[in-house]
């Protein structure tokens, strides 16, 4: 009886640490970047494969690959006159700002799309659509203007590609 719970208790830890260790492995998949910040804020870059993690490092994977989003926004023409729109963004990290991410002051967050990219295309859209009328937005000529306007406010890493806007309601 000793034995069979001496055997037991050797699998059960086995099994323990086998699980351990995949938690503590992670997959970089192709078309995407990860870059590493250990417990002494030093950065590396990882390429696509299977990593190990230690237990203070912090991962971040970006998505080298063309990514698109939709976001609703009211906005107001030259007149005044409130418009609902939907903007849709395309956007790509570049490969090469992001390996260079280290010398950034303030590196790229984790959901760059939530922290920094949505509100900079919601304030670029209600900054600059106030100069235009309605014929002007609805032939997109805001949306050319907008990509400039956030050419110039974005960090070094993203890579806006293209804005449209479709007005809602008319």
């Amino acid at each position: 009886m000793r034995t069979i719970l001496v055997i037991l208790s050797i699998l059960f830890s086995c099994s323990l640490n086998a699980q351990t260790k995949e938690k503590n492995q992670i997959k970089i998949e192709q078309g995407e970047l990860g870059i590493v910040r250990d417990s002494n804020l030093e950065f590396k870059l990882l390429e696509s494969g299977v990593y190990s993690k230690d237990r203070l490092s912090i991962i971040t994977i970006y998505t080298l690959t063309e990514q698109n989003f939709e976001q609703d926004c009211n906005v107001y023409s030259k007149y005044g006159k409130k418009y609902d729109i939907k903007i849709s963004t395309k956007y790509q990290f570049n490969r090469e700002a992001i390996s260079n991410i280290s010398k950034l002051s303030n590196p790229i967050p984790l959901d760059y799309l939530k922290y920094e990219l949505i509100p900079e295309i919601r304030f670029a859209a209600r900054e600059i659509t106030g100069y235009y009328t309605f014929d002007e937005l609805d032939q997109n000529k805001a949306g050319k203007e907008i990509l400039e306007f956030l050419k110039t406010r974005l960090k070094t890493g993203v890579l806006i590609k293209s804005i449209d806007i479709e007005i809602i309601n008319k």
